[in-house]
């Protein structure tokens, strides 16, 4: 009697073990937030790197990130902009954007899909397919 008791409480540490993996966000992603559409890429040592163009400018940015349970912050170390130029008034606002850190709420919806949501923005990113465009 005592050894059914014991298998089964094999086969329930075993159906703990066997719960399904979350999904992993490194790897490269495609957004869109309000009118802006952009690629971003999370690497698995934590950094990131992103990039977005919009009415003949490039931006590119970089930075660090973590996620611990269904929060996420990230924090952009750096950035650089081609094409115009940056209007004068419009650069001290990214100026400060550097080393700030934003956090948001992170939701997945499968392991290809996930948002994060904040007080500014709700942007949906979706994987992009290896080798897509």
């Amino acid at each position: 009697m005592k050894w059914i008791v014991a298998v089964i409480a094999a086969i329930s540490m075993l159906g703990i073990g066997c719960a399904p993996a979350k999904p992993k966000i490194a790897g490269t992603w495609q957004a869109q937030g309000g009118a802006i559409d952009f690629t971003q890429t999370f690497k698995e040592d934590g950094t990131f790197s992103g990039e977005t163009s919009m009415q003949g400018v490039a931006m590119t940015v970089a930075g660090v990130y973590k996620v611990e349970g269904d929060q996420m912050t990230m924090t952009v170390n750096d950035y650089s902009v081609t094409g115009r130029e940056i209007p004068a008034a419009v650069k001290p606002q990214l100026d400060k954007t550097i080393k700030t850190t934003t956090k948001g709420t992170l939701t997945w919806n499968g392991n290809d899909e996930f948002s994060i949501k904040n007080e500014q923005a709700n942007v949906t990113f979706k994987r992009k397919p290896a080798g897509g465009s």
